[in-house]
């Protein structure tokens, strides 16, 4: 099987938020926790992407092509812990509903996804 940049992409940004996972392995499984406090951290994770972005992007003046040093190992972390918190969400909702072997497919006429298999 042929590897698409896709998939190179994919798998790349797997392993950003398993280092990210394994940096923050100090804080325990995220079973338990509460899922409306892991939707507010998602969105405080994402306000964290864009305080890094507004370091490099301004409204009115385009794009400052000097970022800071580390700024893009920055943008990159932070955009793992979004991607981190949103598997929680996931994972926690998989397992309240018991659903490891649910398969969503995505229904093209807008009504979300369905369950197949």
């Amino acid at each position: 099987m042929e590897t698409t940049n896709e998939q190179t992409a994919v798998e790349w940004f797997a392993a950003q938020m398993e280092q990210e996972l394994d940096i923050n392995s100090d804080k325990g499984s995220w079973g338990d926790i509460d899922l409306m406090w892991l939707f507010s951290k998602l969105g405080e994770e994402a306000g964290e992407v864009g305080g890094e972005l507004n370091a490099y992007v301004h409204p009115r003046n385009g794009y400052n092509f000097e970022p800071y040093p580390g700024w893009t190992e920055r943008v990159i972390r932070e955009c793992a812990d979004v991607a981190n918190v949103a598997m929680m969400i996931a994972d926690n909702v998989r397992n309240l509903l018991s659903t490891d072997d649910l398969v969503f497919d995505v229904v093209e006429s807008g009504e979300g996804p369905r369950e197949v298999g």
